[in-house]
């Protein structure tokens, strides 16, 4: 029996998002409901302690958050099979734990993660962070792009991102947290990189991303994705292409622009059919 832990990192529990508990139970639903995986044991812990350090004060943020994970890393190493490492303001579809460990499995990849959308509040855009350039992903300019526009899953050689990340039991023995990370996660990915694990981001799951700095918007969120293709409408109309220029499916030929967006929303509600919708390249601030 497969047994898997979904691991939430946090400040305190208030800072987890109400809405990523929400979307869990979507997850366990929908992995229940799924035929192979109709026994599988399902766990789920918050980590929110603020450990001290040796002169008795409270270790930092990111720090805290490592350290937290390398205490529960031995007992999820004895008891399951693969963890869910999540940050609390990641907002997964409910096809995304299935669809992480089929990736895993078919790929031989002891890590995978979800495409993760960056804030534009902070980072000028909504586009993927496994493509930004200072991840230090190789193919960022042509190969990673064409793959995720074929909904492919593709090999990540720099920072993959935490996020959203599942780890197998093989992945969880031979990497530990960095106990302190002066520059987000880097230090983690150089030690899964130097452990020789493949890494790959399956672009059939993406993650909304909640962004508090910014009035709490939900970053590729269906609401989000919906305003994105009202946005290219208005453009190809503006500048006299057919209103439909650039669409990734044909299920709206014969409809008028009105009507696509009448029935567009029916189709974001389920991202695992319609995922091509959520895996536009991003747009500027």
């Amino acid at each position: 029996m497969t047994k898997i832990l979904l691991v939430c990192v946090a400040r305190c529990l208030p800072d987890v998002a109400p809405k990523l508990f929400k979307a869990l139970g979507k997850i366990v639903c929908y992995t229940r409901q799924t035929p192979e995986y109709k026994k599988v044991t399902i766990d789920f812990t918050v980590l929110t302690e603020q450990p001290l350090d040796g002169k008795g004060k409270k270790i930092p943020g990111n720090q805290a958050r490592r350290t937290n994970m390398n205490k529960i890393r031995p007992y999820a190493i004895q008891h399951y099979d693969y963890i869910v490492k999540m940050d609390s303001d990641m907002i997964p579809p409910p096809h995304a734990l299935v669809t992480l460990i089929e990736t895993s499995v078919k790929h031989e990849a002891p890590v995978v993660t979800s495409l993760t959308p960056e804030r534009p509040h902070k980072c000028g855009t909504d586009a993927f962070s496994q493509l930004m350039t200072w991840n230090g992903n190789e193919g960022i300019e042509k190969k990673i792009p064409s793959r995720i526009k074929k909904l492919e899953p593709f090999v990540c050689t720099g920072n993959a991102g935490e996020a959203f990340m599942l780890m197998s039991r093989e992945a969880l023995k031979k990497v530990k947290w960095p106990p302190y990370e002066a520059s987000g996660d880097f230090a983690f990915w150089d030690e899964v990189h130097k452990q020789k694990l493949k890494v790959v981001c399956t672009p059939r799951v993406v993650c909304a991303h909640l962004d508090y700095e910014a009035g709490s918007q939900l970053i590729r969120s269906a609401k989000w994705v919906l305003e994105h293709w009202k946005t290219v409408i208005i453009k190809n109309i503006e500048e006299k292409r057919d209103w439909f220029y650039g669409l990734p499916y044909d299920w709206w030929h014969g409809l008028q622009p009105l009507k696509f967006l009448e029935i567009l929303p029916f189709h974001l509600l389920d991202q695992k059919k319609e995922p091509k919708w959520f895996t536009y390249r991003g747009k500027q601030k």
